[in-house]
């Protein structure tokens, strides 16, 4: 990150964001831009200040490495996915779980959120593409079984 958005021909401007163990697997930025939350194989996710780089919190409860996340466009909500086969729905102000969905059975390699945020996609290992209503997160709306392991989600507009 740089201020004003001019990046200094030397790098002497430029700020670095330190705070896991492991390495970084997905970063989402929240709708307001001023904060993002990384997941990483420490099996955590934190919660960053943009402009101050700094970190706010951490959201622990995955037991394995943490593949995917997204901030929901939004609700103050993020959805992470883990090799421990779980999503889990995080309130970002409190780092409380909101919820544990235990569906999949491989690991989550993906979850998005569609543009109103109505439904949670994911996808895995287990070769499901899986659709979440998020009024309803207790079971999956659809489920689409794939040939292979789904490793990436896309969405038209």
């Amino acid at each position: 990150m740089w201020p004003n958005g001019r990046l200094k021909p030397n790098f002497s401007n430029l700020k670095a964001f330190r705070g896991h163990k492991e390495p970084i697997r997905a970063i989402s930025f929240s709708s307001t831009d001023l904060k993002f939350v990384s997941a990483s194989d420490d099996q955590q996710l934190k919660i960053w200040d943009f402009r101050q780089c700094k970190e706010e919190r951490q959201l622990s409860g995955h037991n394995w490495d943490v593949r995917t996340v997204d901030w929901h466009p939004r609700l103050g909500m993020i959805a992470s996915g883990s090799k421990d086969n779980m999503i889990r729905l995080w309130d970002p102000r409190t780092a409380k779980t909101l919820a544990t969905l235990r569906q999949h059975n491989n690991s989550v390699a993906q979850v998005q959120w569609n543009c109103n945020g109505r439904w949670l996609l994911s996808g895995g290992r287990d070769r499901c593409i899986k659709m979440f209503d998020v009024r309803k997160l207790s079971e999956e709306m659809m489920t689409f079984v794939t040939q292979r392991e789904v490793h990436s989600l896309a969405q038209l507009q």
